[in-house]
């Protein structure tokens, strides 16, 4: 599991060789035998002996900016569970069980949007054709089960690509008609909506990095997105599941009006959140950040939803044994 220190004021002692962490008048003992990383959010004391306990059984700190960058880290020199991880990361890439892995993300993807959906558009949507389609097609997503992603991959993304037509054409109905969009548009944003939404997933790659870089996973080695050179494409999957959590968070600032046209600059036809956008829509997403949901069955933060999330994926790939056919279900 991961340990997060997100309260400002935490102190971090070693006491019969386990982490003593304390906060006021509470504290707690956890064994380094329980961790695979430590992630630093706040303001903490850590005490020198706490460093060396980490080195030693080889759990790396990180200390992580307010988007979820690593500004820094601190490891033992040795390799253990770490290279372990990514070593299995690689032999899992090769088998049926990524595509499984990569499906189960988009299927909570899509029950997300669907989520949504149901929220804006509460009974209609529930009964409509186009809710009908996308649960169908993603039924042919499934078909490619057990597959390996180098036969499949182009497929399975042309599929969701087709389901995020007809999500992003819903959504558009359902919002004002100042934030109604044509299409989904990436580079440049072509209306206000895009840019909004840019500009918050942009922020959330740096919370999934950041929570692959705790768990000892390899941004750098993805399944379904190709590899490229200087791009995480591992951090381009794992961030499919929570996407639609940006989405609700953005729908949800427009509804309540609480977006004004002060926050945008257009500069020829791209559109950008100005500086006063920027000042509204960073706060409001690290305040999101600290809000909790359930997610599965568990009851946190979005920002430890994820960390969680990635700190689970983590603790199978290090016990992961490679086989010809592995396949598993993991979610």
């Amino acid at each position: 599991m991961q340990l997060v220190l997100d309260t400002k004021g935490l102190i971090v002692k070693k006491r019969n060789n386990c982490f003593h962490i304390i906060n006021g008048k509470q504290s707690r003992l956890i064994s380094p035998h329980k961790l695979t990383s430590i992630a630093v959010f706040q303001q903490c004391l850590l005490s020198t002996p706490v460093i060396i306990l980490a080195a030693k059984y080889q759990i790396p700190i990180l200390f992580i900016g307010k988007t979820g960058k690593v500004n820094s880290r601190l490891w033992s020199p040795n390799f253990g569970s770490i290279s372990t991880i990514r070593r299995h990361q690689a032999y899992f890439a090769l088998s049926g069980a990524a595509t499984d892995w990569i499906i189960d993300l988009l299927k909570i993807k899509l029950e997300q949007q669907d989520h949504l959906l149901k929220k804006l558009g509460t009974r209609n949507w529930s009964k409509s054709e186009k809710r009908e389609k996308m649960l169908t097609t993603f039924r042919k997503v499934e078909h490619y089960r057990g597959n390996r992603l180098g036969s499949c991959s182009e497929q399975i993304m042309g599929l969701e690509g087709s389901i995020a037509k007809i999500y992003w054409s819903m959504v558009s109905q359902y919002l004002p008609k100042p934030f109604q969009f044509a299409k989904r548009s990436r580079r440049p944003s072509l209306d206000a909506f895009n840019a909004l939404l840019n500009y918050g997933y942009g922020m959330l790659y740096g919370v999934v990095e950041g929570a692959t870089l705790a768990t000892g996973l390899d941004p750098y080695l993805g399944f379904l997105h190709s590899d490229e050179y200087n791009k995480p494409t591992f951090t381009f999957d794992l961030i499919e599941a929570f996407r639609p959590w940006v989405d609700e968070l953005i729908v949800q600032l427009i509804l309540e009006q609480r977006i004004k046209t002060n926050y945008f600059t257009v500069k020829e036809n791209t559109w950008l959140l100005s500086k006063k956008g920027k000042q509204f829509l960073i706060p409001a997403f690290n305040q999101w950040l600290h809000k909790k949901r359930k997610f599965g069955q568990k009851i946190l933060s979005h920002k430890n939803q994820i960390h969680d999330f990635a700190g689970r994926f983590a603790q199978y790939l290090r016990h992961y044994k490679f086989t010809e056919n592995a396949t598993t279900g993991l979610l």
